[in-house]
């Protein structure tokens, strides 16, 4: 709190005909930085994943993803638990199940948002 930050950009841009994913560049420099990455949600997670990687490779000391809706589909949890991604920040919007919690382990953190869309809806 208090410090202010520098906003980056990377770009994601998907082939409609080949489905795969091209990122381009990192606008800022990134050495020894402990980066957030939002995102409003992931699924399979191979964006973020690369990204982070990226990122890393750039001189990134810590990658911390913000993740509106963690969906996370297929093996999503295992891949992101075994990438560069040092904190995996998520609402309780989408429920997680046992074993990708698991798999996860101290790198997943749930924040409940229910009491913060009650306070809004009682104005």
């Amino acid at each position: 709190m208090g410090q202010e930050g520098t906003i980056g950009v990377i770009d994601k841009e998907r082939s409609l005909t080949k489905g795969n994913v091209t990122l381009r560049g990192i606008n800022l420099d990134v050495q020894g930085k402990i980066i957030v990455v939002p995102d409003d949600f992931v699924s399979t997670g191979g964006t973020l994943i690369d990204v982070a990687a990226l990122l890393k490779r750039g001189g990134a000391k810590k990658i911390i993803a913000c993740i509106s809706h963690a969906l996370l589909s297929k093996d999503a949890a295992k891949k992101i638990a075994d990438s560069d991604i040092d904190e995996f920040v998520t609402t309780d919007t989408v429920m997680i199940e046992e074993l990708k919690r698991k798999q996860l382990g101290a790198k997943l953190t749930v924040i409940p948002v229910g009491e913060l869309i009650r306070s809004y809806v009682k104005k």
